[in-house]
């Protein structure tokens, strides 16, 4: 069977330390037949040199160097130059184990799925390795509305764009979201949509570098409260389209609102921002506790805020000492 052409999508920016990791792990795949895209977002640290030197010793790389505009646009200029029948992404200071692409794409080619999903594994920089767990032992395939059930209740996968493998059609009409972060979250949903068919796999062949220094651990600032707004956005449609899911929506906005609300600082110059999503909290809490598939973790600070808000950040601190302690 002659393998389809898949666009591998890297937005790269200041990954010096990373980068070579990265590359080497795509350009060492099982599905040989790939265009390996490196969109060098402006990168001031050598970055884009190392870029320059792949393609020169490997045809199937393709550099793309532009003005710093962020991930979003990155992505969306590797999506544009892109000839691919099936397109990936992954992030360039992460990597992949060397069957992944082949995997994702013999369950497309088995399923006809429009999109196919794995799990992924988180890999800290001192080594640690922590697998993930989920449903799905081999493989499932679902229709349009249980495909945004799990994407809702992060059965097997999340709104991360990584760790699948999408039918070049799902992007005729999208485009990452450019300016803001967390744009992955405003993206899925309306990905979702489009489809007909979803392979999710417990496969997990996507490694997820958790450092210090990443976008989404970095501290609080204003731009962050973009995914409030996109939480906003995604229960109304979903609840208001699928009714159906409008208790798993109110149970995925929640969480998002409570991973901004445990980074907002408790400080008189964060007080707008902290009631803005104690709100939204209240909003949900009566619908997501008394959804059956909601778990502990979301409903146990979600008692708390009967009491007081600041009850969750003490929840918090009590499972970061257990986790220290091997305890949670």
């Amino acid at each position: 069977m002659s393998q389809s052409l898949i666009s591998v999508i890297v937005p790269v920016y200041n990954v010096k330390e990373y980068l070579n990791t990265c590359v080497e792990s795509i350009l060492n795949q099982t599905h040989e037949n790939l265009e390996v895209i490196l969109v060098d977002d402006g990168s001031t640290d050598g970055s884009g040199e190392i870029c320059d030197s792949y393609a020169k010793t490997d045809t199937r790389v393709q550099v793309l160097h532009t003005k710093n505009g962020g991930q979003a646009a990155a992505r969306n200029r590797g999506i544009e130059v892109s000839k691919g029948e099936y397109l990936t992404f992954i992030d360039s200071d992460d990597s992949m184990e060397p069957e992944l692409i082949e995997t994702l794409y013999l369950a497309q080619k088995k399923s006809g799925a429009n999109l196919v999903s794995c799990r992924w594994r988180n890999v800290y920089e001192d080594g640690r390795i922590e697998r993930s767990s989920g449903q799905t032992s081999g493989s499932v395939n679902v229709g349009k509305e249980e495909a945004l059930r799990r994407m809702l209740y992060q059965i097997d996968t999340d709104v991360c764009v990584w760790a699948k493998l999408y039918q070049r059609d799902l992007f005729k009409s999208l485009r990452f979201e450019e300016g803001k972060i967390y744009e992955d979250f405003a993206i899925m949903f309306p990905i979702l949509e489009q489809t007909q068919k979803v392979t999710f796999l417990g496969y997990d062949g996507y490694c997820y570098l958790q450092r210090s220094a990443g976008t989404m651990r970095q501290s609080f600032h204003r731009k962050k409260m973009a995914l409030i707004d996109y939480a906003e956005v995604m229960y109304r449609h979903i609840s208001t389209v699928y009714p159906k899911l409008a208790e798993a929506a109110a149970y995925r906005a929640v969480r998002a609102d409570f991973n901004i609300y445990l980074q907002i600082p408790r400080t008189a110059e964060y007080k707008e921002e902290r009631k803005r999503v104690e709100n939204c909290i209240k909003k949900y809490r009566k619908t997501v506790l008394r959804d059956q598939y909601a778990g502990f973790g979301t409903k146990a600070p979600l008692l708390c805020t009967w009491i007081s808000f600041g009850l969750v950040y003490r929840l918090k601190d009590m499972k970061k000492l257990g986790k220290r302690q091997g305890q949670i």
